[in-house]
């Protein structure tokens, strides 16, 4: 009875007795007793590192000795937490996710936020690997799981991939790791993902059930969470499933010519003439989407930008830092003209310290991201988007720090700026690349919010 305050004495240790005696899932009997104040810390610490699964808020204490002994709030805490022990399997992996791994033969998994901040990326990839699904990436789940890796689907949501949305849409079991299931992601949250189970894995209990209903939820730290199913899961194999995802697009093909610069064009420079290990940081809007879209990161932290935050001016910032933290890495700012506006003169701290980082600036003159949805979705009823006559000579203004920088108009003009812009970050000093892409270039794929995550404006 360690821990545990005799209620009448003889009469709880009957009662315990009576439980252990019965024959039925350990998990079946839930009783409420008082708890000692004293034992009651080292007790929650034993089973927080025991079950990560169970949350203050869910249940007070659990005692594990033949049985679990709970002890809940109120009757209503309780019979949730019965209902959600009564579903775990005896003997089927610790969270029963086994059986629905043994149920459902069509599952998709998701690569959140979380992944990347538990460095959980690891243990994601074996997961993958075990479960032998197909993975999709929210924006800020870029890193948890390689881009590169033959799994991956890309991006999820708005401006997800075909391959994402389709999977999302026909799957039977969708696992989300380290997400929140934000209106990027689950547009429609009462069609989204409809046909499938769903298990959400996070840390924050405050993110469950919040926007997507739940059929089962793990509530703890993801490395700690996966390390533990790696070690129940058995090895299972879906070649037709993952036949059908890869059948679809995963990478959006945009059209390219020799006279007109592309996002795509600028991006696929980047990707062959600098180090596979650059960090990236970016801003907010349209050149975030290309960047997340197709640079691919390999590791946690490799992608810095702001998500669902939208913080116009992080980008210049955050890639100060990564320089500082990292300063045998080649960092790079991807950002737009409007954006770069934001936060620019700070290029004067990274001359100042000698802190070389290369600004990538995607000029559209317009705030583009809104130029598109008052394209797409306000008949271009435009409005305070337009940045033509303007904006700044970005050229000028990073010599005005002396740094130097480069205006690019043509394709052919792109790789000969990436290496003097990489010369001189050898040297330590940074260097500003202006490139000049056409105002209704637009993100593809996108579907409009609160539509059906595979109704899509653009594909």
């Amino acid at each position: 009875m360690n821990f545990w305050k005799r209620r009448g004495d003889e009469a709880a240790t009957a009662q315990t007795m009576q439980l252990r005696d019965r024959e039925r899932h350990p998990y079946a009997g839930l009783r409420s007793f008082t708890p000692q104040r004293g034992g009651e810390l080292r007790l929650y610490q034993a089973v927080r590192e025991a079950v990560p699964v169970v949350d203050a808020a869910v249940c007070k204490l659990i005692r594990l000795s033949g049985g679990a002994l709970v002890f809940c709030e109120d009757p209503e805490t309780e019979k949730r937490l019965r209902d959600f022990l009564e579903r775990v399997p005896a003997g089927r992996g610790q969270y029963g996710i086994n059986a629905f791994l043994e149920q459902y033969l069509e599952s998709l998994l998701i690569c959140g936020g979380g992944v990347v901040r538990s460095r959980a990326h690891e243990e994601f990839r074996q997961f993958v690997r075990r479960i032998d699904a197909p993975v999709a990436i929210t924006v800020m789940g870029g890193g948890g799981v390689s881009g590169r890796d033959v799994m991956t689907t890309g991006m999820i949501g708005m401006h997800g991939s075909v391959a994402s949305n389709m999977a999302c849409d026909n799957c039977d079991l969708l696992i989300a790791v380290g997400c929140r299931f934000s209106d990027r992601v689950a547009l429609k949250p009462e069609t989204f993902a409809h046909q499938a189970k769903i298990v959400h894995i996070d840390i924050d209990r405050a993110e469950i059930n919040k926007n997507v209903q739940t059929d089962h939820h793990i509530i703890g730290d993801a490395k700690q969470v996966l390390n533990l199913l790696l070690e129940r899961l058995p090895q299972y194999e879906h070649k037709e499933w993952k036949d059908f995802v890869l059948s679809f697009p995963r990478e959006t093909e945009y059209g390219e010519s020799e006279s007109v610069l592309t996002p795509k064009q600028v991006l696929s420079a980047i990707a062959r003439k600098c180090p596979q290990d650059s960090i990236v940081a970016t801003d907010v809007g349209q050149h975030q989407m290309w960047a997340i879209q197709h640079l691919h990161f390999d590791y946690p932290g490799q992608l810095l930008t702001s998500g669902g935050f939208g913080t116009m001016g992080f980008g210049l910032g955050a890639a100060i830092g990564a320089k500082q933290g990292n300063p045998d890495k080649t960092v790079i700012h991807i950002t737009g003209d409007g954006c770069f506006r934001m936060n620019g003169n700070e290029l004067a701290t990274e001359a100042y310290y000698g802190l070389p980082v290369i600004t990538v600036i995607f000029n559209n003159r317009n705030l583009g991201m809104v130029r598109q949805w008052q394209s797409l979705i306000y008949d271009h009823r435009y409005s305070q988007t337009s940045l033509e006559n303007r904006s700044p000579d970005f050229v000028k203004f990073a010599d005005a720090f002396g740094l130097k920088g480069r205006r690019v108009t043509q394709p052919s003009e792109l790789e000969e700026a990436i290496t003097e812009a990489l010369a001189e970050s050898a040297q330590g000093r940074g260097y500003v690349i202006d490139c000049a892409i056409n105002a209704d270039e637009m993100v593809h794929p996108m579907v409009n919010g609160g539509h059906h995550i595979t109704e899509f404006l653009l594909s």
